[in-house]
């Protein structure tokens, strides 16, 4: 196993931390040698629920997900000690950790560098920030990875998180050479469908059946009216996956 650090970003308006994340950050410590669990919204109970040997930061809710990623790769301090970082958020409910990791995982190869779980086309290509790993000493020890890091500068409208933070940082790393890939694929025949649209709603379906995940905005609110006939079949059929979608919609 490479040595490999997650960074997780939460954020919960109620200051929970939900079931389905738990087990997820129990799991990752399994696979890894340092978790750093970042929140700009913690009840400290909650807090104390996590597993042991997680290190937990909370900070002010400035800057999005990506300052806590950044906080938190602060955290991990060199970074020669890693060969491998992942960044993780909280809008998702992972309802499998074993099947989310292994498949993920078995994606990587030497020619890619950078690995998101999802790669999207709106505003422009680039990979979804929820799930990203960068998979080597190639991108680690990279000026462009640590420069990008470190002149990244705080948004206060939600609306500029994705084209700045989000596109920004896969510009940059391939703008430095580096190689990028998602580990899903969307359906054969289905791409130009969702070219232009969000691949975790459009394609929620095959990405439940790959990878175990569904993102908390599809299960909320919807906005893209996908068909959520089937999803309320498979969970009449898997009762654990109910429980935790239902303990993760608990917050607002």
């Amino acid at each position: 196993m490479p040595a490999r650090a997650f960074v997780i970003a939460h954020y919960d308006s109620a200051g929970r931390v939900a079931r389905h994340l738990r087990g997820l950050i129990a799991h990752l410590g399994t696979l890894s040698n340092r978790v750093v669990f970042v929140s700009t919204e913690l009840d400290p109970a909650e807090g104390r629920t996590l597993p042991a040997g997680v290190e937990v930061i909370t900070r002010p809710n400035v800057g999005y997900d990506f300052f806590s990623y950044k906080r938190g790769i602060e955290a991990l301090g060199a970074l020669d000690a890693f060969d491998q970082l992942v960044i993780v958020n909280s809008s998702f409910v992972c309802l499998d950790p074993a099947v989310l990791t292994q498949r993920f995982f078995a994606r990587s190869s030497p020619g890619i560098d950078v690995l998101g779980l999802t790669a999207n086309f709106e505003h422009a290509a680039h990979l979804q920030s929820y799930w990203i790993s960068f998979e080597n000493r190639r991108v680690l020890d990279s000026p462009a990875f640590s420069n990008w890091w470190r002149d990244m500068a705080p948004v206060s409208q939600r609306g500029l998180v994705i084209p700045r933070y989000e596109v920004g940082l896969s510009q940059a790393m391939n703008q430095a050479g580096l190689r990028l890939a998602s580990a899903f694929s969307p359906p054969a025949g289905q791409r130009p469908t969702g070219a232009h649209r969000n691949p975790t709603h459009i394609f929620w379906e095959p990405l439940m059946e790959q990878f175990a995940i569904l993102k908390l905005e599809l299960l909320r609110s919807n906005p893209f009216r996908m068909d959520l006939g089937k999803l309320d079949a498979v969970l009449r059929a898997r009762p654990d996956w109910r429980a935790l979608i239902d303990d993760a919609l608990a917050s607002p």
